[in-house]
């Protein structure tokens, strides 16, 4: 089962659109989501999204 697929759900309520929905608000934004699940353990996801020169200088004004 793939979590990112449309209505796939492990709750009693919901309609199991949340990370379907984040998955192409990421790509859209040319970003990766990836994950690792561990039975008894959980779910990790790492998502990664692309940073600009231009976004370095606006987070840290003294960066040359």
């Amino acid at each position: 089962m793939d979590p990112f697929d449309l209505f796939v759900t492990s709750k009693e309520h919901g309609w199991g659109l949340g990370l379907a929905t984040v998955r192409q608000i990421i790509i859209a934004h040319d970003g990766t989501i990836d994950y690792t699940s561990e039975l008894g353990r959980g779910t990790t996801f790492k998502i990664s999204l692309p940073l600009l020169l231009g976004d370095l200088e606006k987070l840290d004004p003294t960066f040359r």
